[in-house]
């Protein structure tokens, strides 16, 4: 009686331990299958996310990001993913935010390639005492630019280059009026540390920017 117990608690338990091995492998297939997305494998993919936005001085708002991942022609296998995507934000201060991001890896990801251009209407509310009655609002175009080259391994140093053409406007009981549209350009250096294998699911690595600029 007992061996036949102990030959039952020895089936049950095999039986478990395959269960247990199965789902694991249905586990592990389908990290596989999500992976393959910026893997050799992955062709491209097209996707669109809707996001709630809150921020203390522009309130709530909703932005929604289209976005196009993809691998450039003739590239590296090891080349990270290229990433294009667009931004539409807007809340109900009559905020607008309007604007194309690019993002683009070379020769084994030793060449980074950050660009944007967009067009931004900020309304700006103070939110302390001495000021709650003004706005002030930020409308015009902004363009950046960020290359970076890898020095050594995991480390990147980058050039920043700005450009926008902005006007400011301040609205307020007693005053209504501020400057006429001016070119803003900038200029800054970005030192960042990454030993991400995977831009998209990085798992037990690092990512640190430091960023200077002059305007």
């Amino acid at each position: 009686m007992f061996r036949v117990l102990l030959w039952c608690l020895t089936l049950l338990l095999i039986s478990q331990s395959i269960k247990c091995q199965v789902i694991e492998k249905k586990i592990q297939d389908a990290w596989n299958t999500i992976d393959s997305m910026v893997t050799e494998s992955f062709d491209s993919e097209f996707g669109v996310l809707p996001a709630p936005v809150y921020n203390r001085s522009w309130g709530v708002g909703i932005a929604v990001v289209p976005f196009w991942i993809y691998r450039l022609p003739n590239s590296d296998t090891e080349n990270f993913p290229s990433v294009t995507q667009g931004m539409i934000y807007s809340n109900f201060s009559d905020s607008f935010v309007g604007g194309i991001k690019q993002t683009m890896y070379f020769k084994k990801n030793k060449y980074w390639l950050d660009t944007y251009l967009g067009y931004t209407s900020i309304l700006f509310e103070p939110k302390n005492s001495e000021q709650a009655s003004e706005q002030l609002n930020f409308d015009g175009f902004v363009s950046n630019i960020i290359f970076s080259y890898s020095l050594m391994n995991s480390f990147y140093v980058g050039v920043i280059m700005g450009n926008n053409y902005m006007k400011e406007t301040i609205y307020s009981k007693d005053y209504q009026g501020g400057d006429d549209y001016d070119w803003y350009n900038s200029i800054g250096v970005k030192l960042t540390y990454d030993t991400r294998i995977d831009i998209f699911y990085p798992l037990n690595s690092w990512q640190v920017d430091l960023s200077w600029v002059s305007s």
